[in-house]
């Protein structure tokens, strides 16, 4: 993973709570964590950017780091969330 895609990774880890990484042959990739889906299987992942034309990733070939939410357990939590309403 080049220095700038784990930099995109870093980011969507600290802005999202979740950040994707997808297996390519010769690395990883970052995919966007804001158009990034957890399938209805685990280890499914989706990338949704237009409704119409959803792509769905190849089983078991995206890593998903994500900030534990103890609501659910499906998407991870931004830590300055809390923050928020303190504002």
């Amino acid at each position: 993973m080049s220095q700038q895609e784990l930099s995109k990774f870093a980011l969507d880890y600290v802005v999202f709570g979740n950040a994707f990484a997808e297996l390519r042959r010769n690395g990883l990739e970052t995919t966007l964590a804001k158009f990034t889906r957890r399938g209805v299987n685990e280890g499914v992942y989706w990338f949704v950017n237009d409704w119409k034309e959803p792509h769905e990733f190849s089983a078991g070939s995206v890593f998903h780091l994500l900030e534990p939410d103890i609501n659910q357990e499906l998407y991870g939590l931004p830590e300055y969330l809390s923050a928020l309403n303190s504002t």
